[in-house]
């Protein structure tokens, strides 16, 4: 009767709490290893490079596209290291041997990306510029999302002397972050940056997507360089992988 009574009364149930309780743990770290599982292949498959450029040799971008008025002697792109490419946090240097896309004046085309403000137009130069610089197109098929990144410097003033990033599908130009702006090193030099952006979905499972960097300038005299300097640019496959579950 004792041992009847131990089976069926509360030890048991206790027993049998206990083991729900191993059960549920047992669960819970197989579900934790399943997301570590999935986390890492998600982590490795994010590595896609889909498009790169560092700007060393032919890098196919078209420089200085017309994207609003410009004056007659306006601020350009150009290819060189007369800004040298850094890694972030490095303060701008000049003539490292690393190319990067820059913007430069006619005022002093060798400058790196040191630009004219303007405010004497009639007298001297007529720096007004909307300036684009394009990537070529590439595929992004089978990727249904897509980041891009790329290091660079940044100022001017507010959005009047201004850089920005765009994206294109074929459809027009799509903002993706409407100004850059990056810290400013003691020397007055411009402090090189990371730049990383998940784009908008539409620019996944694209045959012909196209990067952008856009400089504008007023003529007005005011603003601080540096203009911009672009390097390392990548966009790689980003998959979202969403997992949920209530550990119930």
């Amino acid at each position: 009767m004792n041992i009847i009574a131990w089976f069926f009364g509360r030890p048991f149930g206790r027993a049998r709490l206990g083991l729900v309780a191993v059960n549920k743990c047992v669960t819970f770290v197989a579900r934790l290893v399943a997301v570590a599982t999935i986390s890492a292949a998600a982590s490795v498959h994010a590595q896609t490079v889909l498009y790169s450029e560092t700007f060393e040799g032919q890098h196919g971008w078209t420089l200085n596209v017309p994207s609003g008025t410009n004056g007659s002697d306006p601020n350009f792109w150009l290819v060189s290291d007369n800004e040298a490419g850094l890694s972030p946090p490095a303060c701008g240097t000049t003539s490292n041997g690393n190319k990067t896309l820059h913007v430069t004046s006619v005022f002093n085309p060798n400058a790196g990306a040191v630009y004219d403000t303007g405010g004497l137009c009639g007298i001297l130069f007529c720096p007004q510029t909307n300036m684009r610089a394009e990537s070529p197109a590439f595929t992004t098929v089978g990727s249904s999302a897509v980041s891009l990144s790329f290091d660079y410097i940044a100022n001017g003033d507010a959005l009047t002397d201004n850089a920005s990033v765009l994206y294109n599908i074929g459809a027009g130009w799509v903002v993706v972050t409407p100004s850059l702006k990056s810290p400013l090193c003691g020397t007055g030099h411009g402090q090189w940056a990371r730049f990383e952006a998940l784009l908008p979905a539409e620019a996944g499972n694209q045959p012909n997507l196209r990067i952008g960097i856009n400089w504008t300038n007023n003529d007005d005299g005011v603003g601080t360089d540096p203009s911009v300097a672009i390097n390392n640019v990548q966009v790689i496959d980003s998959p979202s992988i969403l997992f949920a579950d209530s550990f119930e």
